[in-house]
């Protein structure tokens, strides 16, 4: 997804993951023009939109879908010309 030189990076493969999420939430209205990548549990990684992570209701019981991954897993997405020069908040718990 286009935006700004910051990426979100939220989800996980933890039990914490939908904790992430409700804190990509919070972090995302504070950054508006980041990027926001989601881990899913797997570790496949999927750029998602800011519409898609507001939408997500009651992140703390239901789990954060947003569509087919883009790379398999977090390595290969940090080494993807998209991960060049960005700079990445951490939101994953």
């Amino acid at each position: 997804m286009p935006g700004s030189d910051v990426v979100i990076l939220f989800g996980g493969t933890s039990g914490e993951r939908r904790v992430s999420v409700a804190s990509a939430q919070h972090v995302a209205t504070l950054l508006p023009e980041a990027s926001l990548w989601f881990q899913a549990a797997d570790g496949s990684v999927t750029p998602c939109t800011a519409a898609q992570l507001k939408a997500h209701a009651d992140p703390f019981t239901t789990d954060f879908s947003p569509g087919p991954a883009q790379w398999a897993s977090l390595e290969s997405a940090l080494d993807s010309p998209e991960a060049a020069r960005r700079v990445f908040f951490l939101a994953l718990h």
